[in-house]
């Protein structure tokens, strides 16, 4: 049985591998024919081994029903509005390594690499559990799911923090003095795509405007970050060496954030458009694109089924396929308002199918207030950034600018 992570892969990989063979150069048959032979290969291999991956993650495990007074391996935590996502590894009854999930409301610190003794009794998910939720977590491998508090965990081995954990908690600190409550919790969503800082009603407010998706890191903020360096061309450098500057930042930045999929997708886009500059190849953004979601799923196989890879890659494919036609028809308009309509009207082509599919809804006010709110959170967002390195160099214009953002 094929199922369709495996299909798409396939198409995606094989569309690829199929597009770069037409760019190369063959000097005689036996070489195109080692090519050809080494690519189908390839995709034949990461695809197989992809396939039986994902049979294993959505295996159930038999003859174990529950996981108590167990040691476990902390892997992740994500922090939510109320609590604490942990995700952990333990041994299984034949010695395999399993997943779990805990819903943590307790105070601790916890950090992935630390070891921790879990008392309470932590059911394995139902094989048919209708829960969204249950299912999300089974896409991911997980196994075992419950909730804990201070008083049903031991921590037997601490994991210090991590450089990245130093500087996220620096980002946001500096954050927190330089904005107000309000825009400091919008701010750090945008930063880092974690929006269970922002309080209900705002994000009430966004969804139903129909523009929820600008507080999640993507392409946009990708595309600000990467802008940044060619203020460099000021001075004597290669474009080159500018756009490299701008890989780092961008690296730096997934690096921080929680790395949703939008921000790895437009990440991954960038590294690939950067490195076809190098060797000065042709480039075709669908190609990247492909390549792309290839690259995501390759490390990430349950991301397929989530909304967000969906919408994420939605968007980013009307916006390539329609937009030039979009505003081709649009000539009646100023040009500002028409390359932003045009944009919206395209990134909406696939996207709202998706989103009806999930959530059997349809907001076409989007359209409209993604004109005035996607140029604004731009705004804020080049602002912001600004504000946060005067106060690298002086608080107090930070400070000042931080007062201009509010």
């Amino acid at each position: 049985m094929i199922y369709p992570f495996t299909a798409v892969f396939l198409i995606l990989l094989a569309a690829s591998t199929y597009e770069i063979i037409k760019q190369l150069s063959f000097e005689n048959r036996k070489n195109t024919i080692l090519i050809i032979s080494a690519a189908a290969l390839l995709f034949t291999a990461v695809s197989v081994h992809l396939h039986y991956r994902v049979l294993a993650l959505i295996k159930p495990v038999k003859g174990r029903e529950y996981i108590e007074n167990c040691m476990v391996k902390i892997t992740d935590v994500k922090e939510r509005r109320y609590s604490r996502g942990i995700d952990f590894i333990t041994e299984g009854p034949d010695s395999t390594p399993q997943k779990g999930s805990l819903n943590y409301r307790g105070t601790r610190h916890l950090r992935p690499g630390g070891h921790m003794v879990i008392h309470r009794r932590i059911k394995q998910i139902p094989k048919n559990s209708p829960s969204g939720f249950t299912v999300r977590l089974k896409r991911r491998g997980i196994k075992y799911s419950g909730f804990a508090e201070d008083k049903d965990i031991t921590v037997t081995e601490a994991s210090p923090p991590t450089l990245r954990e130093e500087m996220r908690r620096s980002l946001l600190k500096r954050t927190d003095r330089l904005f107000n409550h309000r825009t400091a919790s919008i701010l750090k969503a945008l930063y880092t795509g974690n929006k269970s800082r922002i309080d209900k009603r705002t994000l009430i407010n966004f969804r139903d405007a129909g523009v929820l998706h600008v507080l999640a890191a993507s392409g946009l903020h990708v595309g600000i970050i990467a802008a940044i360096p060619l203020l460099l061309l000021i001075f004597p450098l290669t474009r080159k060496s500018v756009t490299s500057v701008s890989l780092i930042l961008v690296i730096l930045y997934l690096y921080i954030t929680d790395a949703p999929v939008s921000l790895m997708r437009a990440s991954i886009m960038f590294s690939l458009f950067y490195f076809q500059s190098l060797l000065d190849r042709e480039r075709n953004i669908l190609n990247i694109l492909m390549l792309t979601g290839s690259c995501i799923l390759i490390l990430h196989p349950w991301e397929i089924f989530n909304p967000g890879f969906q919408l994420s890659f939605g968007a980013t494919t009307g916006i390539l396929v329609f937009y030039k036609q979009y505003k081709s028809s649009l000539t009646g308009l100023p040009g500002p308002v028409r390359n932003s309509f045009a944009l919206t009207l395209s990134a909406q082509v696939l996207t709202i199918p998706c989103i009806f599919y999930h959530l059997e809804q349809i907001n076409l006010i989007g359209l409209i207030s993604n004109l005035l709110i996607i140029p604004l959170i731009s705004l804020l967002l080049i602002l912001s950034l600004l504000s946060l390195a005067l106060s690298c160099l002086s608080l107090t214009a930070g400070l000042a600018g931080g007062a201009g953002v509010d």
